[in-house]
């Protein structure tokens, strides 16, 4: 009889460890101490700071931490916490530092909290196991590469309420393929979606779109072939992506609704054969939209229009005039470098321009025709570099800084300065091999 129960003392033994052995048990205490946290400042509340000692794989974020609420996650905190698998973070939390969760690549499933208004630069770069995401309406901004090369994502839900998508956000998240936009979205920067090639686009007429349920074409994202010849772009559209019709060299006209407000750098980029182009009445900036278009003729800056950047219309040789509204307040680097065929670039009146960049007509060697607006107070280093057809040009006392070389090698060009003598603010070379300066000019 002894012996019996010694034997059913033994198999129940064994059967408990089994069990034990078959389940995974996740202890999770609300004042973690396994956890790393510090006091913030004031020492009303506390941070994640680390990992610490845990060895769990599923981590819950505990609200409070010896009785007082628990706000960040600090920068960095779990970085490199390959043991992770999932996490939820509870709607103590406000903020979440940057790169918080960065190369965590067993972390499968994030739970975020409703009340961060900012997914901070790198937060989950390099999560390889991440399948989805839903992204709170409270999220304002989702900044530089937060998911970046999280290579098994497949599904992205961004609510209703974010406004600002930064560069590289879903950079190489190459098994992608269903995304939402909301309408809340005001700014998206270049290579949103790059290397992201299992995309599901909406097509209406040869584009592809990205967007919502209720407008599926809000993003233009690009050309459904690079040998398309004309594009009707949906009348809801809002954004287009940079390079969206690069190399597309046999498009010849183009025109931009007016419900488009941004349009992404080098977005017909080597349109070869690109001739005109009618641009939405609320842009209010050109990136290098029309960079090696060599066949552009004939384009109207919008008056919605305040900056036109870098390299804009760089090695537009076939562009001849230009009229640049009284709504633009600088002139970016190489906006029209190489535009060899330009001859006359003219201001409206009232015009607000205030700065003209490095070497913004560089190289403009048939520019024969410009009058600087009153506004003007910088010129950028080599900004009229060999513009040797260049006849006269006045300068304002306005004119505050002048860099270096900005009317080298205009060998025709004669300076009309309303200063009496060179501004400390003019670089000593502004105006060498070449030009004549006549000072102390009334501009009247």
């Amino acid at each position: 009889m002894r012996k019996t129960k010694i034997i059913i003392y033994i198999l129940i033994s064994m059967l408990s460890l089994l069990i034990l052995s078959s389940c995974k048990i996740v202890i999770v205490f609300e004042n973690d101490e396994d956890l790393e946290f510090v006091e913030n400042y004031g020492g009303m509340n506390y941070s994640v700071s680390g990992i610490g000692k845990t060895k769990n794989e599923e981590i819950i974020i505990p609200e409070t931490y010896k009785g007082k609420p628990v706000t960040i996650i600090k920068a960095d905190a779990f970085n490199d916490c390959h043991s992770i698998v999932s996490i939820v973070i509870p709607d103590s939390i406000k903020t979440i530092g940057a790169r918080a969760f960065k190369n965590c690549i067993n972390l499968e499933k994030v739970t975020l909290s409703n009340n961060i208004e900012f997914l901070y630069e790198e937060t989950f770069y390099g999560c390889k196991s991440l399948k989805e995401i839903e992204i709170p309406n409270s999220v304002k901004i989702i900044e530089n590469s937060v998911f970046e090369d999280c290579i098994k994502l497949e599904k992205a839900i961004i609510s209703n309420g974010v406004e600002y998508l930064y560069s590289d956000v879903f950079y190489d998240c190459k098994s992608l393929k269903e995304i939402e936009i909301p309408n809340s979205i005001i700014s998206i920067g270049d290579r949103v979606f790059t290397g992201c090639d299992c995309l599901e686009y909406n097509q209406y007429d040869n584009g592809y779109y990205l967007g919502n349920v209720t407008n599926p074409y809000f993003i233009l994202a690009k050309a459904a072939s690079k040998e398309i010849t004309t594009i009707n772009i949906n009348e809801n559209t809002k954004f287009i992506l940079e390079r969206a019709f690069s190399h597309c060299k046999n498009l010849t006209t183009i025109e931009i609704p007016d419900s488009v407000i941004s349009i992404g750098s080098s977005a017909f980029l080597y349109c070869e054969n690109l001739k005109e182009v009618k641009l939405s009445e609320n842009l209010e900036k050109i990136d290098s939209i029309f960079t090696n278009c060599i066949n552009l003729t004939s384009i109207t800056i919008p008056r919605s229009v305040k900056h036109i950047e870098w390299a804009a219309f760089r090695e537009c040789q076939s562009l001849k005039d230009i009229t640049i509204p009284n709504s633009v307040i600088s002139i970016g680097e190489e906006a029209f470098s190489n535009c060899i065929n330009l001859t006359t670039i003219s201001f409206e009146e009232n015009s607000q321009l205030k700065k003209i960049g490095n070497m913004a007509f560089n190289k403009c060697i048939n520019l024969e025709n410009i009058i600087l607006p009153q506004n003007v107070t910088n010129i950028g280093e080599q900004a009229f570099y060999d513009c040797n057809s260049l006849i006269n040009l006045e300068i304002s006392n306005n004119v505050k800084t002048i860099g270096k070389e900005a009317f080298t090698k205009c060998m025709k060009l004669t300076i009309y300065c309303e200063a009496k003598e060179k501004p400390t603010g003019f670089d000593v070379n502004w105006a060498s091999y070449g030009p004549k300066v006549i000072w102390g000019c009334n501009q009247e």
